[in-house]
């Protein structure tokens, strides 16, 4: 029998990998595979780069063209030949449709934007944020947004998107 496939996106913060990892526990009596696209980001010296208002410049992990979707791809079809439910899951992965065809499921997770910011604020794995940053990572989400084909795809929109996507995912 060929391996399910779930597909997690959304905002920055909206709880993608709590939901991956939780949903990855509770099948446990399964082979379960989890891919985070942070693990497939382009190199920073390859990814688009993002200039703050004072002329810095940063890569921009937030842009679609940072997922090197030529190790994503086969690393999506490795896993299903190889697992019972394989889960993926990060802020860009509807924006790639021949990744997308692969899902059996999609969940989009977001947050409010007050939310958003006091997350992002206090997530301090990769240092503390310039406002300017954190305000660019939340626009660029929805400008990227639009235009995706977002049929089929269920939609959480809360302070806990991941824990409703859960009970849902179970049930």
């Amino acid at each position: 029998m060929p391996a399910k496939c779930i597909v997690i996106g959304g905002v920055s913060q909206a709880g993608k990998s709590a939901l991956a990892g939780r949903l990855a526990t509770a099948c446990s009596y399964r082979t379960v595979t989890v891919l985070a696209l942070d693990d497939f980001c382009l190199p920073e010296s390859e990814s688009p780069l993002w200039t703050d208002n004072e002329g810095r410049e940063f890569p921009d992990r937030e842009h679609p063209s940072s997922v090197d979707v030529s190790r994503l791809t086969p690393a999506i079809d490795a896993a299903m030949k190889l697992s019972d439910l394989v889960i993926a899951e990060g802020i860009l992965l509807f924006h790639h449709r021949e990744i997308n065809k692969r899902f059996d499921q999609r969940i989009l997770l977001e947050v409010d934007e007050a939310t958003y910011f006091d997350r992002r604020r206090n997530d301090l794995r990769r240092g503390t944020p310039s406002e300017a940053y954190l305000k660019h990572l939340w626009d660029a989400y929805w400008e990227n947004k639009k235009g995706l084909d977002l049929e089929d795809v269920y939609v959480f929109r809360s302070s806990n998107p991941a824990d409703e996507a859960f009970e849902f995912l179970v049930r």
